[in-house]
């Protein structure tokens, strides 16, 4: 009885295995989706009347902003995020 149960998982084992297979095989089918990407940045410079910049920027201040948009999808042509799947689950 006791190398039975030792040699064999609890139930609270099995249960945290089966779910961490399933947050596995989420995250390598997510891979499979498109993507998307959202990044800002927002700053403001004072710059010297005696620097490196011509008159008009020299001596004032601006604000340099930017946002960047990304998107990307990978297909899966050639069976890699099958086979991720499968390693993930198995």
């Amino acid at each position: 009885m006791r190398q039975s149960l030792q040699d064999n998982p609890s139930l609270v084992d099995a249960q945290a295995r089966v779910q961490r297979m399933q947050a596995l095989s989420g995250v390598v089918d997510a891979a499979s989706l498109p993507q998307g990407t959202l990044g800002a940045d927002f700053s403001r410079q004072r710059y010297s009347a005696n620097g490196l910049f011509p008159k008009p920027i020299a001596g004032n201040v601006r604000d340099n902003d930017s946002v960047q948009l990304g998107l990307g999808w990978s297909p899966d042509l050639w069976g890699q995020h099958a086979a991720e799947l499968a390693s993930a689950i198995g």
